[in-house]
């Protein structure tokens, strides 16, 4: 087809993921949130759910290194869920 491909975004499907073992593979942000979010709740009681929720809103609007550095505990706030229910 004369296509060369650079790098994928996916879903998070493993079995995708190993056909394409020779090329820069990046699961989409959107899924990332969907996965941590499966098993946090909307208001959370300890200071890690607190931490992990902020982290999750940050991915789509940060580099690798700010997130990187976020990691120890600075720029975490905590955010409302959007949707108003248990993910």
């Amino acid at each position: 087809m004369g296509y060369t491909l650079q790098a994928i975004v996916l879903d998070g499907r493993p079995g995708a993921q190993q056909l394409f073992a020779d090329i820069p593979v990046q699961m989409c942000h959107f899924h990332q949130k969907q996965i941590v979010s499966r098993y946090l709740t909307c208001n959370h009681k300890l200071a890690a759910g607190i931490q992990l929720r902020g982290l999750t809103t940050t991915l789509c609007d940060t580099n690798a290194d700010d997130f990187t550095s976020s990691l120890g505990g600075s720029g975490i706030h905590n955010s409302n869920c959007s949707s108003g229910k248990e993910p």
